[in-house]
């Protein structure tokens, strides 16, 4: 009888425990990740401006990854893992001149390499770095 109140007490403690806030989405979901993300905040730039340039961040394909912020095409690799840690690389691009925004594109692949730590918070993702903070909400959520 004592086991039987012992268990059940602990089952009662173990639901009163806070579920963890916003765990990083592991490789056990990847697809989770493997989307394509709008961009609503980058350093530098306000929403509206990334709106207007329809700024995207496609995972569908990791490690294989690409983006588009209104005029060329960027490809990358992207390499998020289970600890919430991410790394980018090779970062290359497509040559068209848009003057207007060539700044835009620039931040983006400057930025980019500089993010080190992601979370997946509902449907959105964060990337984190020395350098700030970018904000994604996936594009196939309404």
């Amino acid at each position: 009888m004592k086991h039987l109140v012992l268990t059940g007490a602990v089952a009662a403690l173990c639901a009163c425990a806070p579920a963890p806030k916003n765990p990083p989405q592991t490789a056990a979901n990847p697809a989770a990740l493997q989307r394509v993300w709008m961009l609503t905040a980058m350093p530098g730039f306000n929403k509206a401006q990334l709106t207007a340039a329809q700024a995207q961040m496609d995972w569908r394909k990791l490690p294989r990854a690409g983006a588009y912020l209104g005029c060329n095409r960027l490809m990358f690799e992207a390499k998020p893992q289970a600890d919430g840690s991410v790394s980018f690389g090779g970062i290359a691009s497509t040559r068209m001149a848009c003057p207007d925004l060539a700044a835009m594109e620039g931040g983006f692949a400057r930025l980019l390499p500089q993010m080190n730590a992601y979370r997946v918070e509902g449907h959105h993702l964060i990337l984190r770095g020395a350098a700030g903070e970018m904000r994604f909400v996936a594009q196939d959520w309404d």
